[in-house]
């Protein structure tokens, strides 16, 4: 059909061409033919002309319609196509998410919030180090230590190690005969005095035990007392937080099962609105105006799949 149009305007062109060089020709002898022709030709020169002028006109408004025809086409599957992407289903994958996580659908938010718990937890912590670890038992022990290492005074009972001595000696302490320690029946020598027996003789050296002594028992109490907390907190919050509700992902604080489990259906609407972006860019690379240029469309055409992630793949895609 375009071949033929082609020729039928060519064919047109030429004719009008022809009486233009007919009439010239007659003007040119001056005769009466002219006059003739100009009357006879004048309707065939208006036809000739308008096939000349309407021919292209035509031909033009073919080619709009045809690529506008083309273009609305593509643009019809595209849509098409997209509808029929399986919008994001909040219902089935939060039931599927809720089965994976061993939890009932729909998931509850848990009575106590996590303070509460955490108040509880440090409540059986202090009640803990309050019977373990009395200030009053503590300090009692602190004495204990501090009179064991304290300077005799004459009239104790003291025990040593000596080196004139086989095993224990025990006696009454009298005080110093001159450099003699006077224990009981016998006399020593402080330097045969064990070393470790010393400080009985020695208040200087006493005072200085004694403080080393309440210092090691101090922190072997810091130490135990930390301990225990931990163990106890641990025991307490594998214990109170999953009855309460809530659980503790790795690497990660506790949390309730609620809000883990709308972070992790966000995760899965996230998840599917990317995959659903990488099908539609898919779909308008197959679906371009003869291969080659993009066709635009408004993604609200594509109801049909384009409902629940529109905001999602719009932000994906400024991405």
């Amino acid at each position: 059909i375009g071949k033929r149009a082609v020729f039928f305007w060519i064919f047109s062109l030429h004719a009008l061409f022809s009486r233009f060089v007919l009439r010239a020709n007659c003007k040119s002898q001056n005769t009466g033919c002219f006059a003739d022709m100009k009357r006879k030709m004048r309707s065939g020169d208006f036809f000739a002309i308008l096939l000349i002028v309407v021919m292209p006109l035509a031909g033009i408004g073919g080619a709009v319609y045809f690529v506008m025809s083309a273009y609305s086409h593509q643009r019809s599957l595209i849509v098409k196509e997209i509808s029929e992407i399986p919008p994001f289903d909040a219902e089935i994958a939060g039931r599927s998410l809720a089965d994976e996580m061993k939890l009932p659908y729909p998931v509850q938010a848990p009575e106590k919030i996590k303070e509460d718990l955490a108040k509880e937890i440090d409540d059986a912590v202090s009640a803990m180090l309050q019977k373990n670890f009395n200030p009053k038992d503590l300090g009692a022990k602190k004495m204990e230590i501090f009179k064991k290492y304290s300077e005799a005074k004459p009239g104790d009972t003291v025990v040593i190690l000596a080196k004139n001595v086989k095993g224990e000696f025990s006696g009454k302490f009298y005080g110093f005969d001159g450099h003699l320690v006077k224990i009981g029946n016998m006399k020593f020598r402080v330097d045969d005095i064990l070393e470790d027996y010393r400080y009985l003789f020695d208040a200087e050296l006493a005072d200085r035990i004694s403080r080393e002594k309440i210092a090691e028992f101090e922190s072997s109490i810091q130490a135990a007392k930390k301990s225990a907390v931990e163990t106890l907190r641990i025991s307490l919050e594998s214990d109170i937080y999953p009855k309460a509700g809530y659980l503790k992902p790795e690497y990660a604080e506790w949390i309730s099962s609620k809000d883990f489990f709308d972070l992790k259906l966000k995760d899965e609407e996230e998840k599917h609105a990317r995959e659903r972006l990488e099908k539609v860019k898919e779909i308008e690379g197959r679906h371009k105006l003869f291969g080659l240029f993009r066709v635009q469309y408004e993604v609200s055409e594509a109801v049909g799949g384009a409902s629940s992630g529109t905001q999602q793949e719009k932000s994906l895609d400024k991405e």
